[in-house]
């Protein structure tokens, strides 16, 4: 069965992109909620996903976890299609988080992503994919990591990467609480 993916009109964007360039519109994955010293939260379940996209999840924060930058380049065996590496971006990228705390100190984030783009790239020693987040992000998956021995536990993760998300919002200035 053919992978398939729904292209986008860029609209007003379509004279800033490179010639040729398409854009798709993202899946939403499914989901699973939870609740951690009283916030909500809701992140993408991998359960179910196509093992290669889930593997290649895997990989990146591998890459992510080893503190050398905001940037995982992985090769791409040359039995991997076009339609797996659409897979692979749809689920790499696709990864989400919403965090939602009610009350007085309330706060909200909708759709967070932890990686934000795919690019590819052919050279003469094999085909290769470099997944980039920021700066940010990249560090706190580092820092998560070491701080575990990269015992990673993806739910302790995203708890840990929100927690700093929010710190950083306030230091800031952005979030001067509120109801949710």
């Amino acid at each position: 069965m053919k992978y398939t993916r729904i292209e986008v009109n860029p609209g007003p964007f379509a004279d800033i992109l490179p010639k040729g360039a398409k854009i798709y519109e993202r899946h939403k994955l499914p989901t699973i909620e939870f609740k951690k010293n009283g916030v909500e939260y809701t992140i993408s379940d991998l359960t179910l996903l196509n093992p290669i996209g889930v593997s290649a999840f895997e990989n990146v924060l591998n890459c992510l976890a080893s503190g050398i930058g905001n940037e995982a380049k992985l090769r791409v065996d040359s039995s991997v299609t076009d339609d797996d590496l659409d897979i692979v971006y749809d689920i790499v990228t696709g990864f989400a988080y919403d965090v939602k705390k009610k009350g007085k100190n309330g706060y909200r984030f909708s759709g967070a992503r932890l990686i934000h783009s795919m690019t590819t790239e052919k050279r003469k020693d094999g085909r290769f994919v470099t997944f980039t987040t920021s700066p940010e992000i990249a560090n706190d998956i580092h820092e998560y990591a070491e701080a575990n021995n990269y015992v990673v536990n993806l739910i302790d993760m995203i708890v840990y990467i929100a927690e700093k998300e929010y710190q950083r919002f306030k230091e800031a200035g952005v979030w001067q609480g509120g109801r949710t």
